[in-house]
């Protein structure tokens, strides 16, 4: 039922979100700068890039003791990265549980102190803002998956799991337009 799906959505404080439903990408962003405020002694943000459509794509990197908010970690590394296929809303959401449960157990849960003294983990919620955002129009365009690249004949969207340099339209992906798994002009052609 959409009305539980966006419920969270009108939270005055985004500390306040249970995980009891999804959010959108506005107040998903808010979350996650919210918590890395909250935490700034363990968390840094940068953006990393811009989409298409001109969103920004941030990364939020924590961990314990001292370290760079920005730049090249100094320790062993751990990246995660949600909603390249934007119809994936579960994908940001699994992150924001593991960044709030590190963020808010670190000093309380002996674990998370270690793991968060012993390596940096860098989250990248959404990498398709574009797409995250266009299934949130309507129940037509819920399950959207590519980016929202303007494509000729009046196509959209260039699968961004298909547009990796790695064995580039070699397996499971199609030259065609309108097709889900459209791969892009070439390797990395799109800036998420």
């Amino acid at each position: 039922h959409e009305s539980s799906i966006i419920a969270n959505a009108k939270l005055e404080n985004m500390l306040d979100y249970d995980f009891d439903s999804y959010l959108n990408f506005n107040n998903l962003m808010l979350f996650f700068s919210d918590l890395c405020e909250k935490y700034d002694n363990l968390c840094g943000t940068e953006e990393v890039g811009t989409s298409i459509n001109g969103n920004k794509i941030v990364s939020y990197r924590i961990t314990g003791g001292p370290f760079k908010k920005r730049g090249i970690p100094t320790k062993p590394t751990i990246f995660f990265s949600g909603c390249q296929h934007a119809r994936e809303w579960i994908s940001p959401h699994t992150l924001a549980y593991i960044y709030d449960r590190l963020l808010t157990g670190y000093g309380t849960d002996d674990a998370v102190t270690k793991i968060l003294d012993d390596m940096e983990i860098i989250f990248v919620p959404v990498v398709n803002p574009d797409g995250y955002l266009y299934t949130w129009q309507s129940t037509s365009t819920r399950l959207w998956r590519k980016n929202r690249r303007s494509l000729p004949s009046g196509y959209y969207g260039v699968d961004l799991n298909r547009n990796w340099d790695f064995l580039w339209g070699v397996y499971g992906s199609s030259s065609f337009y309108g097709s889900e798994t459209y791969k892009g002009e070439k390797a990395f052609s799109e800036p998420e």
